[in-house]
């Protein structure tokens, strides 16, 4: 049985984000991973020995090696640290909290291996508040001689152990005898969590159904379902679902109905509000099949939505782009429409403004139209700073750093040979960034501008 312990490591300078890429000052100790011996009570081990180290002017401390499928979860104030257990059984979690610079001396016990096969934790929806009473989605989730052949499961812990919630059955025709699967967690419904559900062997929501609210809250759940969405088939839908809230929490569904025989897409949105009404709004209606994706954040003042997407069968591919409030829709004006191409796009919001990524091109919506911030190749990833215009980005699986001007900075992390491949990047503040990483084994790696206390690893 393997267990998560503790290694001691000396600290070790924090280089600040603003001086990133200068030479190492006289007086600074030695960046990454330390020759000397680090410690675990009772016995004397090394660090592992890597063909690669930190660069000597990294920003970066290594924080965690050994996991498996690491990355870093954070409910309301507080940071968690999530992966599979290190029993390696199933799709057991294991979380624990970040306590400044070092973690927590304990995580929580191990959850239930609901899974067997099929995803990682890092699909998995985790939601509630820090440390009693957390709900965890386990996607892809199977147990062990299950003949229902079942998609997720919802687990919860109340501070002392952890269950699993059976929801509902469902009570509108169709008929079916077995209860509704977990769908999607939404948090911050004035204090509860609102799951989503699909009906068994719906994995991408066909319907739209009632959410089962977890917690207790002064005012009911919304219901969405008894609003008259477009379908080809009341039996047979051919509709894609997806759920989620605006940053006051108020929920919202979006759902994108495809008509087989003609191929006419018509995507809908219905959204509450804390008044509690229901609003049900046609975002696009074309003759072609289209895509979406949305994001949510702060426009100047609002909490908005936004919906984009292209006609993905159409001559030209027109992108489309749509915001929402809690009430109406938000007329941005002619000058934010989009020229037609067949570069992918992808919006996010940050420091009160919409953001572009098409082509090669980041992109920033002014009064006047789109005006262009940064290049930056498509197929990185970008992670905003909130309230700010600078950014992360996942360059082919190593970091950089834009600033608010949009001039970027090669960020010095490895050198080596047989580099880990970053995963995702984290930003907690300005310089406190995380990276998690994943070597070509499958190792988790994750790594802090901050020097933390103890090097956190699964041990024999």
């Amino acid at each position: 049985m393997k267990s998560i312990r503790h290694r001691l490591i000396r600290s070790s300078w924090l280089l600040a984000l603003a001086g990133c890429g200068r030479p190492a000052q006289s007086g600074d100790a030695p960046a990454g991973l330390r020759p000397a011996t680090a410690v675990v009570p009772g016995r004397v081990v090394s660090p592992r020995p890597r063909s690669w180290r930190l660069a000597p002017n990294s920003p970066f401390h290594l924080a965690a090696e050994g996991l498996h499928d690491a990355g870093l979860v954070t409910l309301g104030q507080h940071q968690v640290l999530r992966s599979r257990a290190c029993s390696g059984v199933g799709q057991s979690l294991s979380l624990r909290l970040v306590e400044g610079e070092a973690f927590a001396e304990h995580a929580l016990p191990d959850s239930p291996a609901v899974s067997t096969e099929h995803g990682s934790p890092g699909d998995d929806a985790i939601s509630g508040s820090w440390p009693d009473n957390l709900l965890v989605l386990v996607k892809h989730a199977h147990k062990p001689n299950d003949p229902s052949g079942r998609e997720g499961a919802l687990l919860r812990w109340n501070g002392s152990r952890w269950s699993e919630l059976t929801l509902p059955h469902p009570v509108t025709p169709p008929v079916e005898y077995r209860p509704y699967l977990p769908y999607a967690l939404l948090p911050g419904y004035d204090g509860g969590v609102l799951v989503a559900q699909s009906r068994p062997g719906e994995r991408f929501g066909g319907r739209v159904e009632p959410f089962y609210l977890v917690g207790r809250t002064p005012r009911p759940a919304p219901d969405f379902s008894g609003l008259d969405f477009p379908s080809e088939s009341a039996n047979i839908p051919s509709n894609h679902v997806e759920y989620g809230a605006l940053a006051s929490g108020e929920p919202f569904v979006i759902h994108d109905a495809l008509f087989q025989r003609t191929r006419r897409s018509i995507l809908s949105l219905a959204r509450s509000t804390k008044a509690g009404a229901v609003k049900l709004d046609t975002v696009i209606d074309v003759p072609r099949s289209i895509d979406f994706q949305f994001v949510t954040g702060q426009l100047d003042s609002r909490s908005v939505l936004v919906v984009y997407g292209q006609e993905t069968l159409g001559p030209t591919h027109q992108t489309w782009l749509r915001v929402y409030d809690a009430t109406s829709e938000i007329e941005l004006g002619p000058a934010a429409k989009l020229a037609p191409g067949r570069d992918a796009v992808r919006f996010w919001l940050a420091g009160g403004k919409l953001w572009l990524h098409r082509g090669d091109v980041v992109l920033r919506l002014d009064p006047d139209g789109w005006k262009p911030h940064a290049k930056l190749a498509f197929s990185a990833g970008v992670t905003s700073v909130e309230g700010s215009a600078a950014f992360w980005a996942n360059e082919q699986g190593k970091p950089s750093y834009f600033d608010e001007s949009g001039t970027r900075h090669e960020v010095p992390w490895l050198v080596g040979e047989g580099q880990p491949f970053v995963l995702g990047i984290t930003v907690r503040e300005t310089n406190d960034v995380w990276l998690t990483a994943r070597t070509a084994e499958g190792e988790s790696l994750v790594f802090r501008t901050h020097a933390m206390k103890g090097l956190l690893t699964c041990t024999p």
